[in-house]
């Protein structure tokens, strides 16, 4: 099946929320992958030169049971293609958020300003179902026998793909005495890619032994040329609509006179990051209809195994649809974060987090909590060579508890492999990676 999600398996990349690599998003080592969330520390870094070559994440969040031998397939599999991977359980939802820093580069011009370029291809999946039973009436019934009537139940799927390329600037404000308030910002030109959204709400169905006695739902949808040329002939296009964003945020901090040996006793940060939205306007399909039909067989959707096809089936029943060829708007998902970071003892540091997504692309699709709250302890060991990252993140999403791990210029971790060590039920599953170089000290 040719998805979305081709993309998403080649390039290894996915993350959910603002606070991208959780565990070394805390250090003060890799300010390029840390400055989409928090740009004000760019110029806190002892480096005149970053060069990141690759960071990555991989992610699939919410309900679904993961083993080592199906985990990579089930990352390949998520878009707008096998229906099975989306009707999960009661109750379900799947969120796979992409996030891939491509090679960029950040420059220290003195000890008060510093600037980047950088480049990030970010991918949105959301699924979400009210029961189980949707699957076996999307994928064809085979027998009909312990079929439960479905009433007022619903089926909401988002994709959202898009290139960021940043210009970063940060410097320092004030400094006095061994207090120092830094700030940043990030202007983001966005070019979007493939990007739609299925809703289908009030599905009712009756049941007979020998077919389907009545059938109702209210469908909406919108997708755009390029996730329609990505579906159907699996071709990845970042060249769509253009759209603009921003991130900015402040940073303070205090060391106490003399003490060389750490880099602050403690810091306190405040950023607001993804502001911003792309509008879709070239070549949108776009409409909304009721569908009520009566006595169908029950293989009249066995055939449907993409979303796209799921939609045209539909469509096919119905004499009227209402089509809408104007644009839409796919919003960034706004963050406003607050950390405080406070270091007891020379490379011994624990960073608290608060984060606060007021909605996730309301505009389109009420398809999960309209507000998301993040809760994150990270205590960490850190030093010129290696470092030890724990981060415990809690949100309306799950709870986690993973481990991350840098050596120099390399860094590896997960948000939850120690949280699914630990726990027999359903897991979320998690990777990232990355390689970021330093290059000459600022004087």
């Amino acid at each position: 099946m040719k998805t979305i999600a081709l993309l998403i398996a080649l390039l290894l990349s996915i993350s959910l929320h603002a606070q991208r690599f959780q565990g070394i998003h805390t250090s003060r080592f890799f300010p390029l992958q840390n400055i989409y969330s928090q740009p004000a520390d760019l110029v806190r870094s002892d480096s005149r030169w970053n060069v990141n070559f690759l960071s990555t994440n991989i992610a699939l969040k919410e309900n679904f049971v993961f083993n080592e031998s199906d985990y990579w397939d089930l990352v390949g599999k998520v878009g707008f293609g096998d229906l099975k991977y989306f009707f999960a359980t009661e109750e379900s939802a799947l969120v796979a958020v992409g996030n891939v820093m491509l090679p960029s580069v950040s420059y220290k011009i003195n000890h008060r300003n510093a600037v980047a370029l950088t480049m990030r291809l970010r991918v949105n999946g959301i699924y979400k179902s009210s029961n189980s039973d949707l699957l076996k009436l999307f994928t064809g019934i085979d027998n009909p026998e312990g079929l439960q009537n479905l009433s007022n139940e619903y089926f909401k799927s988002l994709v959202n793909q898009w290139m960021e390329y940043s210009a970063s600037w940060s410097g320092v404000l004030w400094e006095n005495e061994g207090h120092l308030l830094t700030g940043g910002l990030n202007l983001k030109y966005l070019v979007g890619g493939g990007s739609g959204y299925l809703n289908m709400d009030g599905i009712n169905v009756d049941y007979s032994s020998s077919d389907i006695d009545h059938f109702d739902v209210q469908v909406s949808y919108a997708y755009n040329k390029n996730l329609s040329n990505t579906i159907s002939q699996g071709k990845i296009d970042l060249f769509g609509d253009r759209g603009v964003g921003l991130d900015f945020g402040l940073s303070y901090s205090y060391k106490p006179t003399g003490n060389d040996a750490i880099p602050y006793k403690y810091k306190v940060g405040f950023s607001i990051s993804d502001v911003g939205y792309v509008k879709h306007r070239k070549e949108v399909d776009r409409s909304s209809f009721q569908v009520d039909i009566q006595n169908i067989s029950f293989s009249w959707f066995s055939q449907v195994e993409s979303m796209r096809a799921l939609i045209d089936s539909l469509k096919n029943s119905v004499d009227f649809v209402v089509v809408n060829q104007n644009s839409y708007k796919m919003d960034l998902p706004k963050t406003f974060t607050l950390t405080g970071d406070y270091c007891f003892s020379r490379n011994w540091y624990v960073e608290g987090l608060i984060s606060y997504q007021p909605g996730y692309y309301r505009r389109v699709s009420d398809i999960i909590r309209s507000r998301i709250w993040t809760f994150a302890v990270t205590p960490r060991f850190e030093n010129l060579n290696w470092g030890v990252y724990l981060p415990f993140f809690h949100t309306s999403l799950s709870t986690d508890l993973g481990a991350a791990f840098r050596w120099k210029f390399f860094f590896m971790g997960s948000r939850n492999v120690l949280s699914n060590m630990l726990s027999s039920g359903p897991q979320n599953g998690e990777f990232y990676f990355g390689i970021n170089i330093p290059i000459g000290k600022q004087e």
